[in-house]
């Protein structure tokens, strides 16, 4: 069975360079508990930096948050446009008036 071993270190602050990695090959600092790898453009990245912004995501984590165990689809949220409050109160209050005026009217 084959090893992986990326390349570490236990010093703090310790960033690889170019010279320490191969395009694609991964480095961690086990002091920071940093992982790093070098992109095909050569860059060194630093992978714990990686935020909601850097990934081109707009909500905030407060928002994602409340989504999180939501089942519903995207249809069904969208029925949600303009929903101000509870939706059966809403029709509750729709209903009643009609519906009753309708009722007495017909004895």
């Amino acid at each position: 069975m084959a090893i992986i071993k990326p390349k570490r270190t236990s010093t703090a602050s310790n960033v690889p360079t170019t010279s320490d990695i191969e395009v694609g090959e991964i480095a961690i600092n086990l002091a920071d508990k940093i992982i790093y790898v070098r992109d095909t453009s050569d860059n060194i990245l630093d992978l714990s930096t990686t935020s909601l912004t850097d990934l081109g995501i707009t909500s905030t984590s407060t928002e994602l948050n409340l989504l999180d165990g939501v089942t519903a689809t995207t249809a069904e949220i969208n029925y949600l446009d303009g929903v101000t409050s509870n939706i059966q109160t809403q029709l509750d209050a729709a209903g009643s008036g009609d519906a009753l005026a309708f009722a007495i009217a017909l004895g």
